[in-house]
């Protein structure tokens, strides 16, 4: 509408509503906004994936667009794929509307919990920043993270953990170098279902996984990275709480449960 956004009237009819903000961007570029866009997991399993797909595809020069809230670790997992700071665009969405000389975009390489083979480009890509696999043994805590996501009898189930020689470590403290480190140096991790959990996209083929969940909502997206790299997953689910838990992701774990499903996996 020539610099203009529109609206739809009380008839149908198309109606100019205010003037727009348009910046141009010369050049090919990749829009990478998207719902979930300042979740670390929707980073690991939807737009990564994206960027390394695209990358297989071209060798031309690329700008990567990104709204504003663009969140900080996103930069250095970009880096690892050769996306430096002056490849990436950002832009304000209330304020500016952005016009592309040349847009390319890329497929989703998931639907709900199932990846494309093609996803596997992904960790092909981050091959050369991983540990070797030792016989590290971990158990990711997110405890105090999320108050819509929680364990309620977490300290027990943190000495039940220690008493068969895992660690607990907590990712969302480190920095994107260690978390890489730390998830491709393990042979067995187990945790709470989540974005910290999705790190196993940098766990070698044959790491055992294992996924606490609450038994409301049922996501299964940790079992479609296992399929996706060739790493058995299990899960158990433990009762959610009703209480002050709109999502149904807080449950408590079954810990009996969780004693037998470890000593079958370590």
């Amino acid at each position: 509408a020539n610099g203009t956004s529109s609206g739809v009237g009380v008839n149908g009819e198309i109606k100019l509503t205010k003037e727009l903000n348009i910046r141009k961007i010369n050049g090919i570029c990749v829009p990478l906004s998207r719902i979930g866009e300042a979740v670390y997991g929707h980073w690991l399993v939807d737009v990564l994936p994206r960027i390394a797909f695209i990358q297989s595809q071209t060798n031309e020069k690329i700008k990567f667009v990104s709204t504003t809230h663009i969140p900080a670790y996103a930069k250095p997992l970009m880096a690892h794929l050769g996306v430096f700071e002056e490849d990436i665009i950002t832009y304000k969405p209330h304020n500016e509307t952005i016009l592309m000389e040349h847009c390319y975009m890329p497929s989703y390489l998931r639907t709900a919990s199932a990846f494309s083979p093609l996803a596997r480009m992904l960790h092909e890509r981050f091959e050369p920043y991983l540990a070797k696999q030792s016989n590290r043994k971990l158990f990711i805590s997110r405890a105090g993270y999320n108050e819509a996501q929680s364990i309620s009898n977490i300290n027990e189930l943190h000495k039940l953990v220690l008493s068969y020689g895992i660690e607990i470590v907590e990712p969302h403290k480190l920095p994107i170098n260690e978390q890489i480190k730390l998830f491709s140096e393990a042979s067995f991790i187990m945790g709470e279902y989540g974005s910290a959990m999705h790190n196993t996209m940098f766990s070698h083929r044959g790491t055992k996984v294992l996924v606490l969940q609450s038994d409301k909502p049922l996501p299964f997206v940790q079992a479609g990275i296992g399929a996706l790299l060739e790493q058995p997953t299990g899960f158990v689910f433990g009762p959610h709480l009703k209480e002050n838990n709109p999502t149904g992701r807080s449950f408590r774990a079954p810990l009996e449960l969780v004693k037998q499903a470890i000593e079958q996996l370590i």
